[in-house]
């Protein structure tokens, strides 16, 4: 990798995006351009970190299956697991539920 790809997204994030997000928490009163800043900031450097690792998995393109296995996979990432889950195809929901229903019925016997 060269220096350049090590660099975060240099094109920024709005940040009267961020301003707004973070005046949809009760909490939040009042915010100064400083927290706004960091805030914009540690956020570009997250994103750029979650893309990196999974374009690492992919190995070409960032897809949603290589950002799901990368949560699934890094404990600092965990806490996206209900944003990014897996995807499971139709057919293998079904097989599941009906091995869960096989279970249950040979438990109850």
């Amino acid at each position: 990798m060269t220096e350049k790809d090590q660099k975060p997204f240099s094109g920024g994030l709005p940040t009267a995006r961020i301003r707004t997000i973070m005046k949809s928490s009760p909490e939040i009163d009042v915010i100064s351009q400083a927290s706004l800043h960091l805030i914009t900031k540690a956020t570009e450097l997250f994103v750029h970190a979650l893309a990196q690792e999974a374009h690492k998995k992919s190995g070409k393109d960032v897809t949603y299956s290589g950002l799901a296995q990368v949560v699934e996979e890094h404990d600092s990432f965990q806490f996206l697991s209900d944003i990014l889950p897996q995807k499971v195809k139709v057919r293998d929901f079904y097989q599941s539920l009906q091995e869960e229903a096989e279970d249950e019925n040979m438990a109850a016997s």
